[in-house]
C-alpha cells in the first residue's frame, strides 16, 4: 500500500494509523528528532519547516483536538421557547414540527438543555445549504432514547430520498446507517445494544476519497469500521430531517442534544473532546505504581489498597528518564516486582470489566511473551495477564475453567516510550496503543473475566521464559472499563492531531 493511502486513513480514522506508525516509530513529545527517512513519524518537538527533504513525513501537531474546523451545522438544542432550532455554526436553522415546541419540550440535556421528542409527530426540518457536497462528513448526536426499536430515525442528511440516514433497527438497541452510491442503497447494521433512559453519544464518520471508509463511535469508543462499495455518494437538495423517517412515518422517541455535522471525519481524540464527554482517571483505581522511589526494594502502591510491591532479582531504579519522573528497569532474566500476598489482594481479584495500563519502553522481541502485569494463579484459565508477544501487546484472561488471549496488531518494541492499555467491557476487549485502539479492536470476547481468585500478583515475569526486559512506568489497574477519553486523559497519553508534509506545507 502506498503512503498516500495510509495518509488518508490516518487523517480520517486515527486508530487505523497505528499499523503504520507502530512500525516506523511513533514518538513522544519529550524526545528529540534525529535523522529523517521518508514515511517516518517525527518527534513531537520537531519544528522544522516542511520541505522537499521532509516530504512524506508525519508529526503530531501542538493541538490535541480540533472540534471547530469543518463544523458546518450545530444545533445545540438550547432553546427554551419557540419553534426554531438555531444553527450556531451556520445558516441552517431548523423548524420544530409536529407539535415540538421548546416552550414545553425543553429539558435537561447532556451538554446543556435538550429537546424531548414524543416519538409520534415531533421532528426538526432543516432547509440545508450544503446540497450534495458532503462526500466526507461526521454526524454526532447525544441521545437519551425512550424507544430503541421500530426503526425510528436519528437523521437524514441530504437528498436522494433522504440518504444518508441513521436509525434504530427492529432489533432493540441496534443502529442502521444507510447511504446511496451510484443509485444503489448501501446499509450497515451495528449490534450496538443501546439502551433506554441513558445518555449515549453516537458519532458516524464517512470518507469517500479514502475508500468509502466509515466508522461508528459509541460514547467515544470506536465500535466498528469498514468500507462501503466503491463509487461516489449520491447527493441532493432535500431538506434534512432530525428525528423523522418520512418513508416509514417513524419518529425518534426520546431526548436529543448537541447535534453536529462536519464536512470532514473527526478523529477519536476530537470526538472525545466534544462537549458532554467527561474523563475520570481516579474512580475504581485499585492499584497504581509510579516507580518514582529511586532506591530501596519497595515499589509503592499510591492507592488506598496498599499493595506495595517487593523487588526481586535486581530491577534498577531510574531516577530520571521515565515517562513521568522515574521508572523501573528490568533485565529480562529474573527481575520482578512481587505484590504482597499476605495482605489479601481482593481489590485486584477482578471479576468482569477491568483496565490494565502502563508506559513501556523496550526493544524486546521475545516470541514466547513478556509479562507486564500478571495475576499468577498457576493456571492461564484463572487469571488476567497483560504482556507482549514479539513486541505486540496482548491480554490473556480466563473464567476459571477456560482461557483466551487477544494480541494486538501493532508492535511497540522500538525502544521508545509507548502507552499500553487493555480494557475489557464485555463482550468487547480493546487494546489501546498511545491512546488509540489497535486496528484489531474491539475484539469480541467469548469469555467474561470471572473466578479470579486470590494469588500472587507480579510485574515483569512468570518465570524466565516470560521475563520482560526494558523500562516500566506508571502501572495502573482499574476494576472498570476506562473510556477512550479516560485513556487519553492519563498522564502523557493524548496523541494530538497528525500532520503530513507534502513537500511544501504541514497539513492534515
Amino acid at each position: 500500500m502506498k503512503l498516500i493511502l495510509y495518509r488518508q486513513a490516518i487523517v480520517f480514522v486515527v486508530f487505523s494509523a497505528f499499523l503504520l506508525v507502530g512500525t516506523i516509530g511513533m514518538s513522544t513529545a519529550q524526545e528529540t528528532s534525529a535523522d529523517f527517512s521518508g514515511g517516518s513519524m517525527l518527534m513531537g518537538n520537531d519544528t522544522r519547516a516542511c520541505s522537499g527533504a521532509l516530504e512524506g513525513a508525519m508529526r503530531y501537531s501542538a493541538s490535541s483536538a480540533d472540534i471547530t474546523t469543518g463544523l458546518i451545522a450545530h444545533w445545540e438544542m438550547n432553546e427554551t421557547s419557540g419553534t426554531t432550532a438555531t444553527d450556531s455554526a451556520g445558516i441552517n436553522d431548523g423548524t420544530m414540527t409536529g407539535g415540538l415546541d421548546a416552550s414545553t419540550d425543553s429539558v435537561a440535556g447532556q451538554v446543556s438543555t435538550a429537546l424531548n421528542m414524543n416519538g409520534t409527530s415531533d421532528y426538526i426540518e432543516v432547509n440545508q445549504d450544503w446540497d450534495n457536497t458532503l462526500s466526507t462528513f461526521t454526524y454526532a448526536v447525544w441521545i437519551k432514547p425512550d424507544n430503541v426499536t421500530d426503526q425510528n430515525l436519528f437523521f437524514a442528511l441530504n437528498g436522494n430520498s433522504l440518504y444518508p440516514r441513521a436509525s434504530f433497527t427492529a432489533a432493540a438497541g441496534d443502529i442502521k446507517f444507510q447511504l446511496k452510491i451510484g443509485g444503489t442503497t448501501s446499509s450497515a447494521t451495528f449490534n450496538t445494544n443501546l439502551v433506554t433512559g441513558v445518555w449515549q453519544h453516537v458519532v458516524f464518520t464517512f470518507d469517500n476519497a479514502a475508500g468509502n471508509i466509515y466508522n461508528l463511535y459509541i460514547d467515544g469508543v470506536l465500535f466498528d469500521t469498514n468500507n462501503f462499495p466503491d463509487g461516489t455518494i449520491d447527493g441532493g437538495t432535500s431538506n434534512l430531517l432530525i428525528g423523522r423517517d418520512t418513508n416509514n412515518n417513524l419518529y425518534f422517541d426520546g431526548i436529543m442534544d448537541d447535534v453536529r455535522v462536519y464536512n470532514r471525519a473527526l478523529t477519536i481524540t476530537e470526538i472525545n473532546a466534544l462537549p458532554g464527554h467527561t474523563t475520570d482517571i481516579t474512580s475504581n483505581l485499585q492499584g497504581h505504581w509510579k516507580f518514582d522511589e529511586t532506591s530501596g526494594t519497595n515499589a509503592n502502591d499510591e492507592t488506598a489498597s496498599g499493595y506495595d510491591g517487593t523487588l526481586y532479582g535486581n530491577p534498577t531504579w531510574q531516577g530520571t528518564g521515565g515517562k513521568d519522573g522515574g521508572a523501573l528497569d528490568f533485565d529480562g532474566t529474573d527481575d520482578e516486582v512481587y505484590l504482597d500476598v499476605v495482605t489479601p489482594n481482593t481489590n485486584l481479584e477482578i471479576d468482569g470489566d477491568l483496565t490494565v495500563a502502563a508506559w513501556v519502553k523496550t526493544s524486546i522481541s521475545n516470541a514466547n511473551g513478556a509479562v507486564l502485569f500478571l495475576q499468577d494463579t498457576g493456571s492461564v484459565n484463572n487469571n488476567y495477564n497483560l504482556g507482549l508477544t514479539s513486541g505486540a501487546p496482548y491480554l490473556d484472561h480466563g473464567n476459571g475453567s477456560t482461557g483466551e488471549k487477544f494480541t494486538a496488531t501493532g508492535t511497540i518494541n522500538d525502544d521508545t516510550w509507548h502507552h499500553v492499555a487493555a480494557v475489557t467491557d464485555y463482550p468487547n476487549l480493546y487494546i489501546y496503543i498511545d491512546g488509540v485502539p489497535d486496528s484489531g479492536s474491539p475484539h469480541t470476547m467469548t469469555l467474561d473475566i470471572v473466578n479470579v481468585n486470590s494469588a500472587a500478583f507480579k510485574m515483569s515475569t512468570n518465570g524466565s521464559t516470560w521475563a520482560y526486559e526494558g523500562l516500566l512506568d506508571d502501572m495502573r489497574v482499574y476494576n472498570r472499563a476506562l473510556t477512550a477519553g479516560d485513556i487519553n486523559a492519563l498522564p502523557g497519553v493524548s496523541i494530538g492531531n497528525i500532520q503530513f508534509c507534502d513537500g511544501t506545507t504541514w497539513g492534515p
